[in-house]
């Protein structure tokens, strides 16, 4: 089971690099990974707790890493969210909610598991169902 897993990482690993490839290439990021994290590469900010209350907020703990024909994407370079924010409109899409640190948005370490992950893998181990996040 053990060579599943980790040949699916190896997988899911490339897929990432792949689908990241142009946009690492293609722009210079305006702040450092290392600068997000701690010396034991934990992230400096919960984002179990971090309350944000509008796209600003949240937009404020990214990186803008491109704007082109009125568009600006950012990304969370720890969790790997991406925003898209039409420059004209003001409007932003997130991939993954950024209020449920907000008390009452989600009550369960679970559920923002969940909501804060790109991927939820489940499979089975010697018969037991197990999720990865």
């Amino acid at each position: 089971m053990n060579k599943i897993i980790k040949s699916l990482s190896i997988f899911l690993a490339l897929v990432f690099v792949i689908g990241a490839a142009p946009v690492i290439v293609t722009e210079e990021v305006s702040a450092a990974y290392s600068d997000r994290v701690n010396e034991k590469g934990e992230p400096l900010i919960n984002y179990f707790t971090q309350q944000y209350y509008t796209d600003e907020d949240k937009l404020a703990d990214m990186t803008l890493y491109k704007t082109q024909n009125g568009y600006a994407i950012y990304v969370e370079e720890y969790t790997g969210e991406v925003a898209f924010r039409d420059l004209e409109t003001g409007d932003t899409i997130f991939s993954n909610p950024y209020d449920i640190g907000i008390p009452g948005n989600a009550n369960s370490k679970a559920v923002k598991e969940q909501l804060l992950s790109q991927i939820v893998l489940t499979y089975k181990d010697n018969g037991v169902s197990k999720t990865m996040y």
